[in-house]
């Protein structure tokens, strides 16, 4: 992840750190599940080159293996580039690659390549000045045609509307900026993508039986615990 200078740097290092990137793991094979509804979605062929920000442990670098032609994940924590190269090394998937980096500098030193970039479970943990910044940086990295693909939280949901105000549940300390669809879209309408499309997603854990109720008009948005949104250059 970009983050800025000062303060807020380190802390958001310190957020995402070895405890941090053990409790993710301990919780990714529930929350890789979604990979195949995601990437329905999109239209993946094999000569794409993808680009992961917030790559984390590498999980959807096996989701995409043998589906895609080459794969850069980038994250700004160096535990979890190590458990991704060290999984990658494990399972012999071939065409990946893994860098501790920022996400705007390595963008900007690729230049437009990527067919697809991914930012999953990623933006909520991002404040605006920098989200803004990487958002413009996707466009940039983009081929004409290329796509970005978000899933984040959203903000309506009644149990982030509870966390917001502390009742019963309180919020993630690495969820700095949970947003809603309209302002999820706003970041990618802003910078110039040609077409951006948000739809609700189901929760993966079993805050999913909420998400029928989404479709009710008025109240639907508070009873969808995710977002997906696909931005076209």
């Amino acid at each position: 992840m970009s983050t800025g200078p000062g303060k807020d740097e380190v802390d958001l290092h310190a957020l995402h750190g070895g405890a941090y990137v053990e409790k993710f793991i301990r919780n990714e094979a529930a929350a890789s599940r979604r990979f195949g509804t995601l990437l329905a979605r999109i239209e993946l062929h094999g000569g794409a080159r993808v680009l992961d920000v917030g790559c984390g442990s590498g999980a959807l670098c096996v989701a995409l293996s043998g589906r895609i032609c080459e794969y850069d994940g980038v994250d700004f924590s160096a535990p979890f580039i190590d458990a991704a190269r060290e999984r990658a090394s494990r399972l012999g998937i071939q065409g990946c690659r893994f860098h501790y980096a920022d996400a705007i500098a390595f963008i900007d030193s690729q230049g437009p390549v990527f067919d697809l970039i991914f930012a999953l479970d990623l933006s909520e943990h991002v404040p605006d000045a920098e989200w803004a910044g990487m958002v413009a940086a996707f466009r940039r990295g983009l081929k004409e045609g290329g796509q970005v693909l978000l899933h984040t939280p959203n903000r309506d949901f009644i149990i982030e509307r509870m966390k917001q105000r502390n009742i019963l549940f309180h919020q993630f300390p690495e969820h700095v900026a949970v947003r809603t669809r309209a302002e999820n879209a706003a970041f990618f309408t802003n910078v110039g993508f040609s077409c951006v499309r948000c739809e609700f997603f189901p929760h993966y854990n079993f805050l999913r039986i909420l998400h029928p109720a989404s479709r009710l008009p008025l109240v639907g948005k508070y009873l969808a615990a995710r977002l997906v949104l696909v931005a076209t250059r």
